[in-house]
């Protein structure tokens, strides 16, 4: 397997790609926070956290009992291209009639 794939693979769902976008400006952030903030479960966000470290797009550390969550820098290059992109896009479709 290629090692893109993993990557390609996390970011195709929405709500990893909406936890990077979070931790891009957010940093050392608890998986309650991340989840109170996305509207979505403890247990979710941790799955997901999951799939984002084995990626190598998040990282912890340990802070008492919790995990703090922030960006690698891999994670936080593509994060910001794919907000950038995103921006781009919006502002390209903003120029057309419908």
């Amino acid at each position: 397997m290629s090692p893109i794939n993993p990557v390609w693979k996390s970011i195709s769902d929405p709500n990893r790609r909406n936890i990077l976008f979070y931790l891009l400006y957010h940093e050392n952030v608890a998986v309650m926070q991340i989840a109170k903030n996305l509207n979505l479960t403890t247990a979710n966000v941790s799955q997901h956290l999951e799939k984002l470290q084995q990626s190598k797009l998040v990282k912890f550390r340990k802070n008492g009992t919790s995990h703090c969550f922030m960006l690698t820098k891999t994670g936080k290059n593509l994060t910001e291209k794919m907000n950038e992109i995103e921006k781009d896009f919006l502002n390209a479709i903003g120029n057309f009639e419908l």
